[in-house]
């Protein structure tokens, strides 16, 4: 994971739509910018975003995603970008995604085992 795939995680969350944040705020095409979200949520092991043709919708792991992301470029930047920095902080927040995917997977199962 890389800051730019959580800058287009953020502006696809507040576009609401792949489209509108590839073509308003990334100034990328959008089949590009769909294929970066799917690798992002292969790597965080969560899906983050449902699509539909009238755009997208956080799920719960990606409402506690967005939070976070929004929080890293702004650590970075504090810490001074450089590359050890900024791998150092993606481990923490892959971290981070890792304990709220379990935590939520536990209370999915206890919800089922009543």
């Amino acid at each position: 994971m890389e800051l730019r795939h959580l800058r287009y995680f953020i502006a696809v969350a507040e576009e609401g739509s792949l489209t509108l944040a590839a073509e308003k705020r990334l100034h990328t095409a959008q089949p590009s910018l769909s294929r970066q979200i799917r690798d992002l949520e292969q790597e965080v092991g969560v899906q983050l975003i449902t699509r539909s043709v009238h755009g997208v919708e956080l799920t719960a792991a990606g409402r506690a995603f967005l939070d976070h992301a929004r929080l890293a470029p702004a650590v970075d930047l504090a810490l001074g970008y450089n590359k050890a920095n900024t791998s150092h902080i993606l481990k923490l927040f892959l971290a981070r995604m890792e304990d709220l995917t379990s935590d939520e997977t536990s209370r999915g199962q206890s919800r089922h085992e009543r």
